[in-house]
């Protein structure tokens, strides 16, 4: 547990985060890998589910129209956001 005032949940996940992702990345590049492929949750979805679709939503935050704290940190960290709802079955 942080105690520090100067500390946010934000700031502490962020730069564990972004240091994960780089690390991630750099064993990718070692390894030859062409890409990294992941998943993750609209963590304020549930806010605007009412109001439209989760492709809607997503769209919105890739355009910085709205912010997400998953999806947000996942953009400023090079990943794409790639709409699997109509993939083939």
């Amino acid at each position: 547990m942080i105690s520090n005032k100067n500390f946010t949940r934000i700031k502490v996940v962020g730069s564990l985060g972004s240091a994960l992702m780089k690390i991630r990345k750099e064993v990718c590049l070692k390894k030859g890998l062409r890409r990294i492929i992941g998943g993750g949750r609209l963590y304020k979805y549930c806010l605007y589910a009412d109001k439209m679709s989760p492709h809607k939503y997503a769209k919105l935050v890739v355009s910085k129209n709205l912010v997400d704290p998953v999806l947000s940190f996942q953009l400023k960290n090079k990943q794409v956001y790639q709409d699997t709802s109509k993939l083939p079955s």
